[in-house]
């Protein structure tokens, strides 16, 4: 006698069911296991491409800002040498215009004859080029007629002596027909500048380095 079909084909459907189910269960947690690794391994690298940007931009903001310091040093110092020949050349030009010995008298002393460096302490009066001698490093920088000069850092100091005629490039004892000119441009203690050109009698000034 044949056995029923029904009974049989249902617990045979249900068991097939019940297997697909654990199937579909264990596929929805391996996609979900690899979906959490693969989140895991996003968050990382986004840890180390940040921590990368932000080595860069530490690095080039410190190039940055050592370029800058550069930049400022650079501009410093144009503006101080600016400064320093200012001082420098233009006095030695204003001593180098003058008669090589005092116009009035023919006096070859060095330094200002009486009255030419008055109270006031100004070079209005001074006629030749050895009245400067009186230095002119202790006071305000000024100009000729005492107007001063707003570079309060610094000071100059002239100093005129004769130069030997055999050898013009040795000092005298005495008078001859050469003087050399010299303007030491000080800032503080340090020498920032000097400034040199020797007089001749009966010519004009000639570039010295010595």
């Amino acid at each position: 006698m044949a056995r029923p079909r029904t009974q049989g084909g249902t617990t045979a459907g249900a068991t097939c069911g019940s297997r697909g189910s654990r199937g579909a269960t264990a596929g929805a947690a391996r996609a979900l296991r690899a979906a959490r690794r693969g989140a895991g391994a996003q968050r990382g690298v986004t840890l180390i491409e940040t921590a990368v940007a932000t080595l860069v931009t530490a690095l080039l903001a410190g190039a940055l800002a050592g370029a800058a310091e550069v930049v400022l040093a650079v501009d410093r110092e144009a503006r101080r040498a600016a400064e320093v020949g200012e001082l420098g050349l233009g006095l030695l030009a204003e001593i180098a215009a003058l008669p090589f010995a005092d116009p009035q008298t023919g006096s070859g002393a060095l330094g200002p004859d009486g009255g030419e460096w008055p109270a006031a302490q100004t070079r209005a009066l001074f006629d030749d080029v050895d009245d400067y001698t009186v230095g002119d490093g202790t006071r305000v920088l000024q100009q000729k007629d005492g107007t001063p000069i707003d570079l309060r850092r610094y000071r100059r100091v002239v100093t005129v002596i004769y130069l030997d005629s055999q050898d013009p490039v040795s000092p005298s004892a005495g008078e001859t027909d050469y003087k050399l000119i010299t303007v030491t441009v000080l800032e503080g203690a340090e020498v920032a500048g000097v400034f040199r050109t020797v007089r001749v009698r009966g010519g004009r000034d000639v570039d010295y380095a010595g």
